[in-house]
Order: structure tokens, then C-alpha cells, then sequence
């Protein structure tokens, strides 16, 4: 039996049950994993089994959806026992998780908040397709696997997990849970509710423990030299505590960084996490400005993050983070710096769609969210001052604001109808 086979037969013979177990009574907070999975990064190839303790948050008279990318095929998927699911090829998927199946579960009785269901699943399959943008990928040189493909069968809700990995021997394995080894197997558990489930890979994986602003600050890294590592972590110090001062503090747990190998698809945050790929010694050093912007904005969604992202309301999340990132590049570099930067996006954002009812998937997203949003906000910024435009900010946080009709009446009440009116007619126009 080669290594590979032998450590899938040892997660299935070791069980890895969490800290949750078979008798405990189903009150749960939160949405519950508990994963086993087995990667060979050189043939692509994953293998999962495991259970959902899927909290019913909304009444459900019809059916309930899981994500799954499309190349795992199914061996087993149950519902309380309950094996009637069917598959949906054809779905309409943010761009974001393109590959994505559903797995549609049609519910035979209504379920009502505070009904836990238990979800049974067991898969595998080789992941070798995935758009050249991803922020998710597999193979020898670098694993990132999270919802953009996904890999565990994805419901809306945030959850916490047990996840057990097993990988071809010689490489190093890291999520954003709480780590610990069982034998051959890398264990991770998260008992903070998260959105995502994000399993990095590599031989040279290194991490770098240190403290940050009080809190644990974790640097997983396979590239980048120890000098481009310490001006990172000074930068994400020095831009934190700027947002700390402009939007409030916020609850957080230890803080994580994931250097990506991979050259594409951007970054990302999650909670108490960030992942930034596209970083290399030579362009952080060259294109230090653009960098900064980059790694700020990334940092500004622990605080934008409430409004849906799989709509136009992200632009409370996307424009919000960009501008503040624009704030950031001010304070730090100066406004020669700021207003280069903000020279851009006024290019970007001529001729294209208004922001208001934006489709998702536009090909225009990215220059109308980023580009033309941060543009408005520097004009609101301008038109009230930036004392009441922070103060506004921090409302809104305070405040979990997470639709336009909700911003727009914080800003009726803060600045007046008038600016008001302004803003609505600035994000319906050109």
C-alpha cells in the first residue's frame, strides 16, 4: 500500500471526531464541520468524508443548497439519513466559485431556525480545472483551497470545524484554526464561527510567530526573504492601528497572514486572516505604493465586510475598503501619493455602468466597486469634511450597515436630505 493510500485508510480508521460527539444535544450556535482530508498535491487529487451539523437560521419549506466544485464526484451525501439529493450542473454561480455545483437537498418537512440537520458527505476527485484568475489553486508548488472552488460542501452561514488533513509526506499545512498533529495527521479546529475554510500547502511552508498589536500574529510564508517579511508585518501594524483610529476597534482573535505562492487571483479576507498572493521580493520593494494600497485594502474588510457580496450592495464592503485604503497611502506616503493614486481611479471609472443595481458578474464590477465607488466616497468625503465622514463610518459599523437604504438614512440624519439626495443620484448615474 503506497504512503498516500495508507493515510487515507488512518483518518478513516482514527475517526477525528472533534470535541463535539454523537450524544452531545443538538445546541449549537453555529453550524458545525467535521472534516477529514486527504490532498496529493502532484496528481490534484482530494478526498473528503465527513459531517455537517448544518443550524437552520431561516424557516425552510423547500429546499436547502450546498456548493461543491464540480469535478469531486459524489459517494455518499445524506440528510438526516436521507439520501435523496439531486445535483444541479447548470447553476447561475457568483463569479467568484464558477466551477460550482449544487447539491440540492429538497427538504420534506419546514424547518425552523434553531433545527440542526445532520449532513453526512464522502467524495473525491482530481481538481485540475479552474480560471486563470482564481485565488484558489492545487498542485506540487502550492496548495489554496477554500469556497472559490469549494472543496467542502459550502452553505450560507458562518460555522466552526474540526479538520483533520492528511498530505503527501515532506509537505507543511496551515489554516487559520488552532493546530496540533494526531500521528501523521494535521489537525485544525476553530471554535470562533468563520464564512470559510481555507487549507494552504506547501514543502517550504514556513510560519513566523510573533506578536501584533497585543494579539498572536502568524506570517505563513514559502517565498518571500525575512527583510520583505518584516517591512509586511510593520505595514499591516501601521495600517491597522490607522483604521483602529478612523473606524473603532473591533473584537479580534489572533491574526493570520498567507503569503500565497501563487502569481495570480489577488487577495483575500477572512476573519482574523489574510491571504494576498502576487508578492514577490522585487515588486514589494518597486511598487511599494501600490503594494501598500493592496495589502491596506485587504485589512479594511475586518472592518467592510456586512453587506452581501454576491451583489451590488458590495459596494459597501468594496468601495469602503478601496477609499480606505486611498486614506491609508495619504497618511503614510503623503498627498502627492494619494492624489496619483486617486488619478487613476478617475480614469477607471469613466464610461462605465452607475454603481446602483449593478449586476455582480459585470465585467465592469471590478473598475465600478473598486474605482468609481472609492471616487464617490472622496466626493462625500470633500462635500461634509472628514471628521463628520469618519464619524459617519463608524456609525455604520456600529451599526452592522449592510444595504444601501440603510446607508443612505444614516447619511440623511448625519449630513442632511440634501447630501442625502446627492449621494443616491451619484450612485443611479454615470
Amino acid at each position: 500500500m503506497n504512503y498516500f493510500l495508507y493515510i487515507c485508510a488512518a483518518i478513516v480508521l482514527s475517526g477525528c471526531t472533534s470535541n463535539i460527539s454523537q450524544d452531545t444535544p443538538q445546541r449549537l450556535a453555529f453550524s458545525h464541520y467535521d472534516i477529514q482530508l486527504s490532498i496529493d498535491p502532484d496528481k490534484q487529487f482530494i478526498q473528503v468524508r465527513g459531517e455537517l451539523k448544518y443550524l437552520v437560521t431561516e424557516n425552510k419549506s423547500e429546499k436547502i443548497t450546498f456548493k461543491l466544485h464540480k469535478q469531486l464526484k459524489l459517494s455518499h451525501f445524506s440528510v438526516n439519513g436521507d439520501t435523496s439529493y439531486y445535483q444541479n450542473f447548470n447553476s447561475k454561480n457568483p463569479r467568484w466559485t464558477p466551477d460550482a455545483l449544487e447539491i440540492v437537498y429538497p427538504t420534506k418537512a419546514r424547518h425552523k431556525p434553531g433545527d440542526v440537520l445532520k449532513v453526512n458527505f464522502a467524495y473525491q476527485g482530481t481538481l485540475s480545472e479552474w480560471p486563470d484568475w482564481s485565488a484558489n489553486v492545487i498542485g506540487t508548488d502550492w496548495v489554496e483551497i477554500g469556497m472559490y472552488f469549494p472543496w467542502y460542501p459550502s452553505v450560507s452561514g458562518k460555522f466552526t470545524y474540526h479538520l483533520s488533513v492528511a498530505i503527501t509526506p515532506g509537505y507543511k499545512v496551515f489554516t487559520a484554526g488552532k493546530a496540533s498533529t494526531n500521528g501523521n495527521l494535521h489537525v485544525f479546529e476553530s471554535q470562533s464561527a468563520v464564512y470559510d475554510l481555507v487549507v494552504c500547502a506547501a514543502k517550504d511552508l514556513k510560519l513566523r510567530k510573533t506578536t501584533l498589536l497585543g494579539r498572536e500574529f502568524t506570517v505563513a510564508n514559502a517565498h518571500l526573504s525575512d527583510s520583505a517579511i518584516d517591512s509586511i508585518q510593520n505595514d499591516v501594524g501601521t495600517f491597522y492601528r490607522l483604521y483602529q483610529d478612523w473606524f473603532g476597534d473591533i473584537a479580534h482573535d489572533n491574526m493570520s497572514l498567507v503569503i500565497s505562492k501563487r502569481e495570480k487571483g489577488g487577495g483575500y479576507s477572512r476573519k482574523n486572516a489574510l491571504y494576498l498572493g502576487g508578492l514577490t521580493n522585487e515588486n514589494y520593494s518597486t511598487k511599494r505604493t501600490e503594494y501598500n494600497q493592496y495589502i491596506a485594502h485587504e485589512i479594511a474588510h475586518f472592518w467592510w465586510k456586512n453587506a452581501p457580496a454576491n451583489s451590488w450592495e458590495d459596494w459597501l464592503n468594496e468601495s469602503f475598503s478601496e477609499y480606505a485604503a486611498l486614506k491609508v497611502i495619504e497618511n503614510t506616503e503623503g498627498t502627492e501619493a494619494f492624489n496619483s493614486r486617486l488619478a487613476l481611479k478617475r480614469g477607471e471609472s469613466s464610461n462605465i455602468p452607475p454603481i446602483w443595481h449593478l449586476a455582480r458578474n459585470s465585467p465592469h464590477a471590478q473598475a465600478v466597486l473598486y474605482s468609481k465607488g472609492a471616487v464617490l466616497l472622496y466626493q462625500l468625503e470633500s462635500r461634509i469634511g472628514s471628521p463628520a465622514f469618519f464619524a459617519l463610518c463608524r456609525e455604520m459599523i456600529k451599526q452592522r450597515t449592510h444595504t444601501t437604504e440603510e446607508f443612505l438614512t444614516l447619511l440623511k440624519d448625519s449630513a442632511g436630505e440634501n447630501v442625502a439626495n446627492w449621494f443616491e443620484y451619484s450612485l443611479k448615474t454615470n
